[in-house]
């Protein structure tokens, strides 16, 4: 699988434009071969910070949706940028779930007091668009 992340900071004046920009490509971009998923997030800390995150079940699929024209449209969203956006495809081997949290969270550490001490991730801490 390959998680491709692109992280854009929009000036407050193009904020609006590349948002409905990025909104008009999510569904179109989901039907492509190979699109396992395909979301767009405004960071809440930092409201100009843009997120663009998909998952390709393979290389090629990635490849292939990087020549579209939905990525063309993209590219053309990133134009109305002050400075170049940051983009990573990693390739991910395995993953885990809820059952690594919880198996990691019995253990002591040395960091808290113990399972159930650590501050929690707030899911408000990321609006999807």
């Amino acid at each position: 699988m390959i998680d491709a992340t692109i992280k854009l900071t929009s000036q407050p004046d193009k904020l609006k434009e590349i948002l409905q920009t990025l909104k008009a490509i999510l569904l179109s971009i989901r039907y492509e071969q190979g699109c396992i998923s395909c979301h767009c997030y405004v960071d809440v800390e930092a409201e100009n910070n843009i997120f663009f995150r998909e998952e390709w079940k393979t290389r090629e699929d990635l490849d292939v949706h990087l020549r579209s024209t939905h990525f063309g449209i993209l590219i053309g969203a990133m134009k109305l940028l002050k400075n170049e956006p940051e983009i990573r495809f990693n390739t991910i081997t395995s993953t885990d779930g809820a059952e690594a949290v919880k198996a990691a969270r019995a253990l002591p550490s040395p960091l808290c007091n113990g399972p159930g001490s650590g501050s929690a991730v707030n899911k408000n801490d990321f609006r999807k668009v």
